[in-house]
């Protein structure tokens, strides 16, 4: 089944859509693709070919599903050979044969603001893949023609009846007539099987340790700081053959300007739309037609752009990566257009139940600090392209430059790449900003956000912690997930098993270069409120007053350590990784030492953790609900701050 999909901006029509697409399929069937519009394809499948073999799990797939498709798991090396082989007029071919209207669905969503959902079906051919509609379905799901929507709520759905429904397979889309499914190969023998699990498995010798009791085994890591300042760490990888890079600029929106929240977040957005060299359409194409991605964003520590191409492409790639670092022009239109959606993102704010809990936490733990500043529509409107501009000039420059390569190369020839694009780059003798001081402890505080229209209560339990740089990381990772990190954590199994409260709450610590912050967030309903409140805390002031135990602590060590086997896997968890390394000044051995530091923490670290952070009386408490409801329920809890859902983000 072949899948068209649009959503209309504000101001124009689903119609206006369909119509668009239908335009374009018949300028594909009438007048066909041009040779780079199907080179850009065939990339763009290849990239997402290849990368299912960065991780186990991705390699186990494509065996797993080639040997049952195909009946034997080396189809899947002929998969790039038969995309190099289509041609153009395979493609115009395929468009006039299967999308015609006689074989078309349509399928609309109409969202309203305090309505039920609308999904309207307008069925144009005869055969679909799918189930037939039947008005409301009980779940809130509706399915028809292959698409399933699921949005959590009652759903109106029209299409006119339907005679007869098949099943097509894809000889029936060939000669229009149902037929029944084509036979899937069955293995009657286990010989291909042992075939395959004799490449893959290789098994411990009988006295070897349990996997996650050993460290990673990692490629090695280079390192070098060239004149200019800049800081390159690279990384052989070579699972696939792909290149993730990235830059890193400390700073990020904790040095925004007083008063000019969002300078940050909007000078990543403006890197990409538009440089010296090409304009934000050119460079959209470019990286498109590699198949690639060439992303930027800001966080409160950092201003990081990233680059992920195959490494074949290095060298298209790393022009693109370098012109807008150093060239971008921030263009006063594209200035002006990210910030109509910045202010379209804030302006719905109050929709975003978990959005707002967030943003209204921070502002709470943080008060006083720029971690505590969020971006408003007042602060977001006064950004100038001068301020951009300016914090270009301050904080993008070599000498601030974290630089990462992780992937399919050669070490010498990839500094000798990147030292092309980034080595005359001048280094820029600018006043340093100023560090940031650790933030203040506040007094514990509960501030209810009104939100009239709630249908639930959301609330955030947080206080303030430490750096992430601080050594007390692993002690408190172990304990964030014995306390709420997982299906079997002690505040899913009080809160969620036990008691039916939520369907999800969970803990974690917050750290940041600078400070940090310990939270456990969660949701109910409006009439259990007090219930969940009065829960939460007994099960952190037990955790706070008698800590863990022994068999929580084993159970945790092992589950975390699994993850991080998988977790490295990947290229672009591993250039993160070394980001984080080089900015938070951690040891060059870290990831290499991670497991063995993570079998270090004891009980009594755990325990010590708990004590000073799981209390529930120096934890302040953040809830977006209708204040009209819940009021009764907050009785007994001391002073509790009100807050109109309007006023936030304003």
């Amino acid at each position: 089944m072949f899948t068209f999909y649009a959503q209309s901006q504000s101001g124009h029509t689903a119609a206006e859509c369909e119509a668009e697409i239908e335009a374009v399929i018949k300028d594909v069937q009438t007048n066909g693709i041009t040779d780079r519009e199907l080179q850009k394809a065939k990339n763009i499948l290849r990239v997402g070919y290849l990368n299912q073999f960065k991780t186990n799990s991705g390699r186990a797939g494509l065996l797993a599903g080639y040997e049952a498709k195909w009946g034997d798991w080396k189809e899947l090396l002929n998969v790039l050979p038969r995309y190099d082989r289509v041609t153009a007029a395979d493609v115009q071919r395929v468009a006039k044969k299967y999308f015609g209207e006689r074989n078309r669905t349509v399928v609309t969503l109409h969202p309203e603001k305090g309505e039920e959902q609308k999904v309207s079906y307008r069925r144009v051919g005869a055969w679909a893949y799918g189930r037939r509609l039947a008005g409301k379905w009980a779940s809130g799901q509706v399915g028809y023609g292959g698409l399933w929507l699921d949005k959590g709520c009652p759903v109106r759905a029209t299409l006119e009846p339907i005679p007869k429904m098949f099943v097509v397979s894809h000889a029936a889309q060939r000669s229009g007539v149902p037929t029944a499914l084509p036979s899937v190969p069955c293995l009657t023998t286990n010989e291909s099987w042992d075939r395959l699990l004799a490449n893959l498995i290789r098994p411990h010798p009988p006295s070897s340790p349990p996997l996650w009791s050993s460290n990673v085994k990692l490629p090695p890591v280079t390192r070098a700081i060239w004149e200019n300042g800049v800081r390159v760490v690279l990384m052989e990888y070579r699972r696939a053959p792909t290149l993730e890079v990235m830059a890193l600029f400390p700073g990020g929106s904790s040095v925004d300007p007083t008063g000019k929240a969002g300078v940050a977040a909007l000078t990543a957005q403006l890197l990409r739309r538009g440089t010296e060299k090409r304009t934000a359409p050119q460079l959209a194409e470019e990286i498109e037609f590699l198949g690639g991605s060439l992303d930027a964003g800001a966080d409160e520590d950092r201003l990081t752009i990233s680059l992920s191409v195959l490494s074949k492409d290095a060298d298209a790639g790393l022009d693109l990566f370098a012109d807008v670092i150093r060239r971008s022009t921030f263009p006063a239109d594209e200035l002006e257009r990210q910030r109509q959606l910045y202010l379209s993102s804030l302006q719905s704010l109050s929709e975003c139940p978990g959005a707002l809990l967030s943003r209204v936490a921070a502002e709470v733990v943080y008060a006083g600090h720029p971690y505590g500043v969020m971006p408003t529509i007042t602060s977001v409107k006064a950004v100038t392209r001068e301020d951009l501009l300016t914090y270009a000039r301050c904080f993008i420059v070599p000498n601030r430059m974290i630089l990462v390569a992780v992937g399919d190369f050669k070490t010498a020839h990839m500094l000798a790449q990147l030292r092309a694009r980034f080595g005359d780059w001048q280094r820029q003798e600018r006043e340093a900003p100023a560090e940031l001081h650790f933030p203040q402890p506040s007094s514990r505080r509960v501030v209810l956000i009104d939100k009239p229209g709630a249908t639930q209560t959301h609330a955030q339990w947080t206080r303030l912690a430490f750096p992430r740089q601080h050594p007390d990381y692993f002690a408190a990772h172990i304990a964030e997930t014995m306390l709420g990190g997982g299906f079997t954590s002690r505040l899913t199994e009080e809160i969620r098993v036990k008691r039916s409260l939520t369907y999800g709450i969970g803990s974690s610590f917050d750290l940041r270069l600078w400070g940090g912050n310990f939270n456990v967030s969660t949701f109910t309903k409006i009439e259990t409120t007090r219930a969940l409140i009065d829960a939460t805390n007994a099960v952190l002031r037990r955790t706070a007053e008698k800590g863990f135990t022994a068999a929580e602590l084993k159970k945790v060590q092992g589950y975390l350590s699994g993850l991080f086997a998988i977790h490295v896997q990947t290229p672009e968890a591993l250039a993160g990784e070394l980001t984080d390394v080089a900015l938070y000044g951690l040891p060059n051995d870290y990831l290499q030492t991670y497991l063995s530091k993570l079998r270090a923490v004891t009980l009594a670290d755990a325990n010590r953790i708990a004590r000073a952070y799981c209390a529930p009386d120096k934890l302040s408490l953040v809830l977006v609900a209708p204040a009209a409801k819940i009021k009764e329920q907050l009785k007994g809890m001391g002073d509790v701050e009100t807050r109109a859902v309007e006023t936030v983000g304003k």
